[in-house]
């Protein structure tokens, strides 16, 4: 994308300073925090379609320097990302847009991370550690933009997001029944809320396709989880989020992607967040198919039981369905 004869590179550098300078830590407008939440809904839902419309008219600097700042202000505020999702909808619907712009809008980017802050905001309030973390995290999407102003949005980011927040939900319900340390479970939710972020190099023709992909396409695909670790690696972190990111979609036979690395070499985060994404995804409606049943998603994890995916880890995943009653409404 380029703006007024400036070029991506150039653009993303230059917004990444503005962000580093201090416009991008912003709170929430002055005297929200009075406002009841219908009025505060209706003010951003206003505020939203002022600056998708600007958006979809000229995305230059400045408007996608609002965009993040209002998505900065969702985040702190109350506003959900369900609310924020109808918000968006309604919007699109209103002004006519393709829900399934080449282009996505940034604020959707911005989503993806705004589910991961989320979750760290009660250990952010209590730990100093945590605290300097989830700033550096926050700043490190100054180092995102470049790399998100030089590749395709990806379409139907709705599902990318819902899709992220429900593994994270069904992860962290595996990690409990491991028994993982809190810490740890921490680290894996960051992780599951931002394993498909690589997703962004997507063109929009691919993922709704209907049918099967071919080697071409194939590789692109392969590629995301290499993406993600590319925007994530350098966030200092206590966890090792990047690399969970990267080896997601490996598998335990040594078939899996980018490295075709043996069981024995991935972690066990991305071993739990391979096995939660292939329930996800097939419970989930898709522009090319119906949702599946749940008994079929898990025969199909069932069937990949220490071949394809951790044994012990599809056990805990088939038992919390069937057992114990979990449910990805949440």
């Amino acid at each position: 994308m380029c703006t007024r004869g400036i070029s991506a590179a150039e653009q993303g550098r230059a917004m990444k300073d503005k962000i580093l300078a201090g416009l991008w830590p912003l709170l929430a407008t002055s005297g929200g925090e009075h406002m009841s939440h219908s009025e505060k809904l209706a003010s951003f839902a206003r505020r939203y379609t002022s600056l998708l419309t600007a958006y979809l008219n000229s995305a230059d600097e400045e408007i996608l320097l609002a965009a993040f700042r209002m998505g900065n202000e969702m985040v702190r505020s109350a506003i959900f990302i369900e609310e924020f999702a109808e918000i968006h909808s309604r919007t699109m619907q209103e002004l006519g847009a393709d829900p399934l712009l080449g282009n996505r809008p940034y604020m959707e980017i911005m989503m993806d991370y705004g589910t991961a802050f989320r979750a760290m905001d009660e250990r952010i309030r209590n730990d100093a550690l945590m605290r300097k973390n989830y700033g550096r995290l926050k700043m490190a999407l100054g180092d995102t933009i470049q790399a998100i102003n030089n590749v395709r949005g990806t379409a139907d980011d709705s599902y990318t997001t819902s899709h992220q927040q429900r593994v994270a939900l069904l992860a962290c319900e595996i990690a409990a029944q491991l028994e993982l340390e809190e810490e740890r479970v921490e680290g894996l939710r960051l992780a599951a809320s931002l394993h498909d972020v690589g997703m962004i190099q997507l063109p929009q023709a691919m993922l709704v396709k209907g049918g099967q992909l071919d080697a071409s396409e194939m590789d692109v695909i392969r590629a995301h989880p290499q993406v993600a670790y590319d925007l994530l690696k350098d966030i200092d972190l206590p966890w090792p989020v990047a690399e969970i990111t990267r080896q997601h979609h490996e598998r335990i036979d040594g078939s899996g992607y980018p490295f075709g690395l043996p069981g024995s070499e991935i972690l066990l985060e991305a071993r739990i967040i391979s096995v939660a994404d292939t329930v996800e995804a097939m419970v989930s409606r898709r522009p090319y198919r119906a949702a599946l049943d749940i008994s079929q998603a898990l025969n199909e994890i069932k069937g990949g039981r220490g071949t394809i995916f951790d044994a012990e880890v599809v056990d805990i995943c088939c038992s919390l369905f069937t057992d114990k009653g979990f449910t990805f409404i949440h």
